[in-house]
């Protein structure tokens, strides 16, 4: 059973949280993807930030590492060749090299199961992010790798393809979602990787990042890695329906996507346009990878704005915590690891965590649009 420790039992204090004049705060920058207005949707109230990054004090809590302390191993074993090609990261008054990213992974390596949080303090400096509203809360998603059906030529059941990135655009001219799933702007072009049987399953395969294929014809399996984008703006086709009044913000889901065009197939073309963003795939045979170019882990990886948090560092983070129903019932504390980006996540109040692959992770995921809190550690000088 998972070890939580649940918000309504602590202060402000005891998590460190600094009371700065709301008056002096500054807004966090523009961010894509804000999250959805709902009681029980985690977000709390906090005295806001004046910069994005806040140096505080952790509370003496027993953080448990022993459930995740595999997994962070491993995640940080695949990052270490990396670590030392990575360029020199600043923000505000906050920098990061590469030696810095190697000593900290390092140094995480080497705590007991179950430190205490102030153990953390002896030897990172942890900085509080300014979330989304600036105040200190960030919206956490979640993102899995999704098993898609695909053909490997086309016929009446497979006829939608997915596409590599092209090296140069047909005629100078960047396409939008609607010109290549509805004009075919890139049909005929050699691009084409693979023919899948409706638009819907692209589309939450571009909006995971990445997936699993399983190739029916041929009895084939590879990894659909990101490729790319068209570089045109992303738009919630979630925030869509609720705006609509299709589906409330608190039922919001991918599940809940799925049913609601099932059930109105002839909106899936005019709402799928909706975002002009388009993601593209490379077809290869090794497991999801993110955009450090090491393979993802489960609830241990996180997308992040690399320009806000740098890629291959390690931040403590106050995770919402739901129920099976996908009902918020507290926050639990994790050590994660920076190690992907997404179109969607901008800013400093937003990332996705990777859940794995399959069903249960995609169950997982598909609830997750809540409220927490992120710490950037950061080696003490």
């Amino acid at each position: 059973m998972k070890k939580y420790v649940p918000f309504y039992l602590l202060c402000a204090c005891l998590i460190g949280m600094p009371l700065q004049s709301l008056a002096q705060a500054t807004s966090p920058p523009d961010q894509t993807g804000k999250g959805y207005e709902f009681e029980g949707n985690g977000k709390r109230k906090f005295e806001c930030l004046k910069s994005l990054y806040t140096p505080v004090q952790l509370p003496d809590l027993e953080l448990d590492l022993a459930e995740q302390a595999q997994a962070l191993q491993l995640s940080l074993q695949r990052q270490r060749s990396v670590l030392p090609g990575r360029p020199f990261w600043r923000s505000e008054q906050l920098q990061l090299s590469a030696s810095d990213l190697i000593k900290i992974a390092e140094t995480i390596a080497q705590l007991p199961a179950k430190p205490h949080i102030s153990q953390i303090s002896q030897n990172f400096t942890a900085y509080l992010i300014q979330g989304e509203d600036g105040c200190g809360n960030t919206q956490f998603t979640a993102y899995f790798a999704p098993l898609i059906r695909v053909k490997a030529k086309p016929d009446a059941q497979f006829k939608y393809p997915l596409y590599r990135k092209p090296s140069a655009w047909p005629g100078g001219h960047i396409p939008s979602r609607a010109e290549i799933d509805q004009a075919g702007a890139l049909k005929g072009l050699g691009l084409e990787i693979a023919y899948a049987e409706n638009l819907l399953d692209i589309f939450f395969l571009q909006v995971q990042g990445s997936g699993l294929a399983s190739f029916v014809d041929t009895g084939e399996n590879f990894t659909f890695q990101y490729g790319g984008q068209n570089g045109l703006p992303y738009s919630s086709v979630g925030r869509l329906l609720v705006e609509k009044g299709h589906v409330p913000a608190q039922q919001i889901s991918l599940n809940a996507i799925r049913e609601f065009f099932e059930l109105h197939p002839e909106l899936l073309p005019e709402y799928l346009a909706h975002n002009q963003s388009y993601t593209f795939f490379d077809k290869v045979k090794t497991g999801p990878k993110g955009s450090l170019s090491t393979e993802v882990v489960p609830e241990i990886s996180i997308a992040v704005d690399p320009k806000m948090i740098p890629l291959g560092s390690v931040l403590l983070a106050e995770i919402p915590l739901l129920n099976p129903q996908g009902e918020w019932i507290g926050h639990s504390y994790r050590l994660l690891v920076a190690q992907d980006t997404g179109g969607a996540i901008k800013g400093p109040g937003h990332v996705d965590l990777y859940m794995g692959a399959g069903p249960e992770a995609q169950a997982k995921a598909g609830h997750m649009h809540h409220y927490g809190r992120l710490w950037l550690l950061m080696p003490r000088k």
